[in-house]
């Protein structure tokens, strides 16, 4: 098991999932605890209801309803100053959405759109530093961002947050620092689709969790695709239909 306290700069560290209303933040915890097993602690009405997502007590992900919201997943990069990776970020074409603010004790976060449309955050930790699990079953274990120019955005985040491309085939790239991959870039050519980063949760049995998600009202969008280091399902969600990724 891989449990963490702490983020280098540019590193996934956090993502939060919005959705439309109150009942779909609902039913969304409801799937999870049923396809994955996880706890859900909502907070109160101040903060919103933001509700964080556990597994085995540890924080892997937030839940919030926002009215408009699509469901789509934000990730959140690591920083240690927050002001100077916002101001990177409009400079490389982002539109920023949130300039730095402060979340309670918790830290201080930002918002941007990338230039492929795909909205992203900073995170400076005081009180909370991100996920408490990653790389284990039924946790977060990789990040990949879909768009319909894969070129653009690799160089987009290779260029913000200190990491150097690597194309092991055609139509993506990997982002990596030496030896330690960081995250994926992929194409993504129906438009119908919103460009988005998608987590990729690691599972302990494929098949058995393809099969549960398929009797609690999921969609098997594709049964199994080998990809650079893994084999993953994708998997589209009862509640708004957003792809769901497993490996």
């Amino acid at each position: 098991m891989t449990k963490f306290e702490k983020f280098d700069d540019g590193k996934p560290c956090w993502f939060d999932q919005m959705v439309d209303t109150q009942k779909q933040r609902e039913d969304f915890i409801k799937f999870y605890d049923s396809l994955f097993g996880w706890q859900a602690e909502v907070g109160p009405e101040e903060t919103g209801y933001y509700t964080t997502i556990h597994h085995d007590g540890n924080a892997i992900f937030g839940l919030a309803n926002h009215p408009g919201s699509t469901g789509l997943f934000t990730l959140y990069f690591a920083t240690r100053d927050i002001n100077a990776s916002i101001a990177k970020a409009g400079e490389l074409g982002a539109q920023i959405f949130m300039p730095p603010m402060q979340v309670y004790e918790h830290g201080h976060m930002a918002l941007a759109q990338d230039p492929s449309g795909v909205t992203h955050g900073f995170w400076q930790a005081i009180e909370f530093t991100g996920f408490g699990r990653l790389f284990e079953a039924n946790a977060p274990s990789w990040f990949d961002h879909n768009s319909q120019n894969w070129q653009a955005a690799s160089d987009y985040y290779a260029k913000l947050l200190n990491m150097t491309i690597m194309t092991p085939h055609p139509g993506g790239a990997i982002l990596h620092r030496g030896d330690e991959w960081i995250a994926s870039v992929s194409q993504q050519d129906d438009a119908a689709i919103s460009p988005h980063w998608r987590p990729v949760f690691m599972v302990p049995d494929m098949p058995a969790t393809r099969a549960k998600a398929k009797e609690i009202g999921a969609t098997i969008v594709v049964e199994e695709q080998q990809v650079p280091g893994s084999v993953i399902s994708v998997i589209k969600d009862p509640v708004v239909g957003n792809l769901l990724t497993i490996m």
